[in-house]
C-alpha cells in the first residue's frame, strides 16, 4: 500500500484544541522562541518554496499521541516530522529475492542473503 496515512494524533480528541492554543499563544508574542532550536520566527529561514516559516504545535516526543505540545517553527517541525517518518520506514533488511536466479549469485552460496552480491568469490553488499 502506498500513499500517506493519517497521523495517529488525529485520533486524539484533545489534539486540535491543544495545538490551536499553542499556536495562538506563539502568534500573540513576537518574542516566542522555537522550543526545538531556540530561534524566534523572524530568525528562521524560509521554506525551500520561499514561504516564510509560521508557528506550529510541535510534539516534544516525536510520534507520541497525546503528549506535550510546544511552539515550534514550521521549518523545524516539518523537518523533525520527516526525520521521524523516515526512521520509521528504514529497512532492516532489503526486500527478498533481489536478482535471485539471474546468475547474480553462486548457485549454492548465500541464497538466504539476496542483497549480497558475489563477485569472483568475494561478497559485495549492495547499497540502495
Amino acid at each position: 500500500m502506498t500513499g500517506k496515512r493519517a497521523s495517529p494524533h488525529k485520533n486524539d480528541p484533545t489534539y486540535a484544541k491543544r495545538a490551536a492554543a499553542v499556536r495562538a499563544a506563539a502568534k500573540r508574542n513576537p518574542d516566542t522562541r522555537c522550543w526545538r532550536c531556540g530561534r524566534t520566527l523572524a530568525e528562521h529561514a524560509p521554506h525551500k518554496s520561499g514561504r516564510a516559516a509560521w508557528w506550529t504545535a510541535g510534539h516534544v516526543n516525536d510520534g507520541e499521541v497525546g503528549g506535550e505540545l510546544r511552539a515550534e517553527a514550521s521549518t523545524c517541525n516539518y523537518s523533525a516530522g520527516a526525520s521521524y517518518g523516515n526512521a520509521q520506514r528504514t529497512r532492516t533488511e532489503p526486500p527478498p529475492a533481489v536478482n535471485r536466479g539471474l546468475g547474480y549469485y553462486p548457485a549454492n552460496e548465500q541464497v538466504d542473503r539476496p542483497w549480497v552480491k558475489w563477485i569472483k568469490g568475494n561478497p559485495v553488499v549492495k547499497l540502495w
